[in-house]
């Protein structure tokens, strides 16, 4: 299967370093406030994006939706960007091109595995889709380590002050 397109849905509320935390790195003084909007609006989502993208990895918690031209022919659906927190929802075009979601009574999610994946049960199959739409199937996904900064990773952590 192709890689998929993906959106951003919704990004992150937080960032996984603090001002304060990126402050004592860059031996910033603490009590003075002339570089905080640049530290906290520049220089630590950029450090935030540069790492994400490098590592494929979402840091903190967001919402994306993946699009492929049709199901797979296998039985399972790989979604990128891991840690995969939840599946949302999967919808489809049908043959008719009518938008349709496919029910979560037929699949079942993993996460705890590299990569997420969606898994057909057993007797249910991937419906048709209409032909040649590109992003008949989108799967919008949660993904990240967690809501906090806390939660990710200290290399990930590590490597954004760098």
């Amino acid at each position: 299967m192709r890689p998929p397109g993906r959106s951003l849905v919704s990004g992150p509320s937080v960032e996984p370093i603090t001002l304060a935390e990126a402050k004592v790195h860059l031996r910033e003084d603490s009590g003075t406030t002339a570089q905080d909007s640049y530290i906290e609006d520049v220089l630590i989502p950029a450090a935030r994006r540069f790492v994400a993208e490098r590592a494929w990895r979402p840091l903190i918690t967001q919402t994306w939706d993946f699009t492929w031209r049709g199901f797979p022919a296998g039985r399972e659906i790989h979604v990128p960007m891991p840690p995969l927190q939840s599946i949302t929802s999967v919808s489809y075009y049908d043959t008719d091109n009518a938008s349709q979601t496919f029910s979560s009574s037929k699949y079942i999610v993993a996460t705890d595995e590299c990569v997420g994946v969606i898994r057909l049960l057993e007797n249910e199959s991937w419906p048709n889709t209409y032909y040649g739409r590109p992003g008949a199937v989108t799967v919008r996904a949660v993904v990240g380590f967690g809501a906090t900064g806390a939660l990710v990773p200290e290399t990930f952590r590590q490597a954004m002050y760098l």
